[in-house]
């Protein structure tokens, strides 16, 4: 055999011999490289979730008492309510249980048309909630249980950002008090009532 053709063989052997350890030590281990690669996908995803809670909480606590003074100016907004300022606070309390950010929360002037039933004297309310799709589903399902009827007439829902979204509700909500002419007028018997 002449000396080019034995390098020739060395080389394909080096090359051989190369691939076998690559194989045998590598190959193993790439598959836990890979779950390496997503587990800190995984860790940055979180992170990044986190980060956004903690900034929304944040935010939350350096507006409490601009959201404070915001329900107690709704509160006083809607003349002989007294019992308006405890819905405000139950609606406060809901969002907050809920992680959602209670961005406006106002009671529609007392001259626009709101439809009542008997008995009952409705007041419209504007609320605009800030919060993850999950937060505001769960702050409906908690509305649902506030010690006062609240109906919700329009729901609009918004994307704010990648995880958050705002959400406007234009709701009726009904407190008993001395039936005046206009609200009989408008009122709907209680027979008439469908559930649906």
């Amino acid at each position: 055999m002449s000396r080019t053709a034995r390098r020739a063989v060395y080389a394909t052997a080096f090359l051989l011999a190369i691939a076998l350890v690559w194989l045998l030590m590598w190959r193993p281990r790439a598959a836990a490289v890979e779950e390496s690669v997503l587990r800190t996908e995984a860790a940055s995803g979180q992170e990044a979730r986190l980060t956004a809670m903690v900034a929304s909480a944040q935010r939350f606590e350096d507006g409490g008492d601009e959201s404070v003074s915001a329900l107690e100016r709704a509160r006083t907004a809607v003349p002989d309510a007294p019992e308006l300022g405890a819905y405000l606070l139950f609606v406060d309390e809901a969002a907050r249980a809920t992680g959602c950010v209670v961005r406006a929360l106002n009671p529609r002037p007392a001259g626009s048309t709101v439809k009542s039933i008997a008995g009952l004297q409705g007041i419209g309310v504007d609320l605009v909630l800030l919060g993850s799709l999950d937060q505001v589903q769960a702050f409906l399902i908690a509305a649902s249980r506030l010690p006062r009827v609240m109906v919700i007439d329009e729901v609009q829902i918004d994307q704010e950002s990648d995880r958050l979204v705002e959400m406007t509700l234009a709701a009726r909500i009904f407190r008993t008090g001395p039936p005046d002419e206009a609200a009989d007028a408008a009122a709907v018997p209680v027979d008439d009532l469908s559930v649906g």
